[in-house]
């Protein structure tokens, strides 16, 4: 899904913003270019409020929207009750809010006290209140159970993405050597091919001279492919009670005297494209 979203913004140019709890980073740190897409212009992580002044002056903010005919005056003591109840969570300080207002027009009481905000915050909200409690007591084992509501570390956040870059770095290398490798075997055995040399017998030695020369370049594996050559017709001529010339082709015969740079001098190696 986060492909198709990643494909519909490049395809219609319209900017997608993708936004979900602290469950949802795991996905989105999943591929570097999920987690480089989503901090494009900055990752904003909002994580719950502390008891400080940006929860005071949230609430101050909230507080002017009483629809009640008895307005309330915001003091301390209601300040550190929403807290109490909510613990910061933005959401949950909102609906608190309109839920106490909602009490007090249907009960005609037409204001509220503390009490009725923690008396509201039980009975309307008691689906959270498992959550709100393991805040309350800072007990971390308790807070991880509930993914949603753990707090997102941005030194954590940045940690992954380095990684995430470090391995797509690291894939992109292993990837750019394997094109490379796949590149020179192919050339190789072509070449020989053309010289009469069966397949099955020198595409295992073009392997071979790669393990060996753990190299990508063309020079250095042929180089070593036509050494294994030699010294595997060699061996072959000594077994064999036959004669080698009986057996094997004239071209395969002139290429055991031949270095790399001859074949190049003749033009059946093509230096320019290496």
């Amino acid at each position: 899904m986060l492909n198709f979203f990643v494909t519909l913004e490049n395809t219609i140019g319209v900017p997608v913003i993708l936004i979900g709890t602290s469950k949802a980073l795991p996905l989105l740190q999943g591929q570097f270019r999920q987690a480089r897409r989503a901090s494009g212009h900055g990752a904003l992580i909002w994580n719950r409020m502390k008891k400080e002044r940006s929860w005071i002056t949230f609430v101050q903010s909230i507080w002017k929207y009483q629809w009640i005919r008895n307005e309330v005056k915001l003091t301390p003591q209601m300040l550190d009750a929403v807290y109490e109840e909510t613990q910061g969570i933005i959401v949950l300080a909102v609906a608190l809010y309109v839920l106490i207002q909602e009490d007090a027009i249907q009960s005609a009481r037409e204001t509220f006290t503390i009490e009725d905000i923690r008396r509201i915050s039980r009975e309307r909200m008691s689906l959270v209140q498992p959550m709100l409690e393991a805040l309350r007591k800072n007990d971390q084992k308790e807070i991880d159970k509930y993914e949603d509501i753990t707090e997102i570390l941005m030194d954590d956040i940045r940690s992954n993405l380095s990684q995430h870059q470090e391995a797509m770095m690291e894939a992109k290398t292993k990837t750019a050597a394997g094109q490379s490798y796949n590149r020179v075997h192919d050339e190789i055995l072509d070449i020989l091919v053309r010289m009469n040399y069966p397949p099955e017998k020198v595409e295992p030695l073009v392997e071979q001279a790669y393990r060996e020369t753990k190299s990508t370049e063309f020079a250095t594996v042929f180089s070593r492919v036509l050494e294994l050559t030699r010294q595997t017709s060699s061996a072959e001529a000594t077994e064999s009670k036959e004669p080698v010339e009986s057996k094997e082709p004239v071209e395969s015969r002139e290429l055991e005297n031949k270095t790399y740079a001859d074949l190049s001098e003749s033009g059946l190696v093509d230096d320019t494209q290496w």
